[in-house]
């Protein structure tokens, strides 16, 4: 739970948000995860979106469901991991 704590602050630090602007400027052939929402988008997969709003969809769903599990000391179910992905893809998708 410590370590949580400790990369909760830093992903709401200034130092990451350094970090943070610097990989969103790189060109997305050295980043996977953007590059491959980019292909999404463009072969009309995923909704025409801002690839940084997709990762937030991806990413903030997940981490906030994690996050209310390590505070509650408990797993999630495989109820909700199908919700979550649901509630994501639906949200994405074109």
């Amino acid at each position: 739970m410590d370590h949580f704590g400790f990369l909760e602050q830093f992903y709401g630090s200034p130092f990451y948000e350094g970090i943070r602007t610097n990989i969103i400027k790189q060109k997305s052939e050295r980043n996977v995860l953007l590059h491959f929402l980019d292909e999404g988008v463009k072969s009309t997969h995923l909704k025409d979106l801002n690839v940084r709003l997709l990762i937030s969809a991806y990413l903030g769903v997940a981490i906030s469901l994690v996050r209310g599990c390590l505070y509650e000391k408990s797993q999630p179910t495989e109820y909700e991991l199908d919700t979550m992905v649901d509630i994501i893809w639906n949200g994405v998708k074109k």
